[in-house]
C-alpha cells in the first residue's frame, strides 16, 4: 500500500486514514511522508505568500493554478503534494518576472513555452502565459483560446493567508 500510495504521489493523504492494524514501521513511514509534505507545503506557502505581496503591492492580480488552488478542496490542504507553485498573471506575466528578477536578484527562464520559470529557496515557480502549450497540436490553439476566455471570466477573487489573489472558475478547473 504504502509503495503504490507513493507513486500515486497520495502517500500523505493516505497517511489520515491508515490504521492500527496497520504494521508499525509502514505507520512509520506514512508519518514521515506526511511530516515531510506538510514542511514543503508551509515553505511554498511561505514564498506564495511572499510573491503576493510583492504582485498585490505592484497591481499585478494573480491567480493560482494547479496545486495550491487544488489543495484548498482537500480535507488537509498541507498534505496535497506538488511540485511547483503555478501562477498565472492576466498578461502581466513579463513585467511580474522582472519585478521578481530585480526583488530577489534571480535570472527568469522564459524557455519554456508556455510559462517563464524561476526558483527562489529551492522552490520551482511557474509563471504561465498560456495554460497549455499551443505548438504541440493544432488543438491546442482553440482550447487555449477558451482556457483564456474562462480565466478573464470567470475568475474568483480570494485571500490566501492575508494576500489577495484569484482562483479560476469550478469549469476551469475541470
Amino acid at each position: 500500500l504504502f509503495d503504490i500510495a507513493c507513486r500515486q504521489n497520495v502517500a500523505a493523504l493516505v497517511s489520515m486514514v491508515i490504521g492500527q492494524d496497520c504494521p508499525f514501521t509502514t505507520r512509520l513511514k506514512f508519518s514521515a511522508i506526511k511530516e515531510k509534505a506538510a514542511d514543503q507545503y508551509r515553505s511554498k506557502t511561505s514564498l506564495l505568500v511572499r510573491l503576493l505581496s510583492l504582485f498585490n503591492d505592484a497591481g499585478i492580480d494573480t491567480m493560482l493554478l494547479k496545486g495550491f488552488c487544488n489543495s484548498r478542496h482537500y480535507p488537509n490542504p498541507m498534505l496535497r503534494q506538488f511540485g511547483d507553485i503555478d501562477i498565472y498573471q492576466f498578461g502581466r506575466q513579463n513585467e511580474a518576472d522582472a519585478l521578481v528578477a530585480k526583488t530577489f536578484g534571480i535570472k527568469i527562464n522564459n524557455a519554456a513555452p508556455h510559462h517563464s520559470k524561476y526558483t527562489i529557496g529551492g522552490i520551482l515557480v511557474e509563471s504561465h502565459y498560456d495554460f497549455i502549450e499551443r505548438h504541440t497540436h493544432r488543438d491546442n490553439n482553440a482550447m487555449e483560446q477558451v482556457l483564456k476566455a474562462d480565466a478573464a471570466q470567470g475568475f474568483s477573487e480570494c485571500t490566501f493567508h492575508g494576500q489577495k489573489c484569484f482562483t479560476p472558475s469550478p469549469t476551469f478547473e475541470v
